[in-house]
């Protein structure tokens, strides 16, 4: 999501009062977390504290839905 990587805190809101699915995996390279990672997990990885708040807010949010591909790491875990 480019809205994370750009750290544009509002651009995700305006996504996220659409009520945006934000559960979905994606390919990044500006990171070595793994090869799919969802917008949650990439904001943690980051350390964008507040976008992670931002998502956490929304309703339907899996904070469970792991990456994919060699680490499978779960969200939150990359916040630690």
């Amino acid at each position: 999501m480019d809205a994370i990587y750009a750290n544009d805190l509002t651009q995700l809101q305006t996504l996220t009062t659409q009520n945006f699915d934000l559960n979905f995996k994606y390919e990044h390279l500006s990171t070595e977390l793994d090869d799919l990672v969802t917008p949650l997990a990439a904001a943690s990885y980051l350390g964008r504290l507040e976008m992670v708040s931002t998502i956490l807010e929304c309703k339907f949010i899996d904070v469970n839905l792991p990456t994919e591909s060699t680490r499978n790491v779960v969200p939150l875990y990359k916040s630690i």
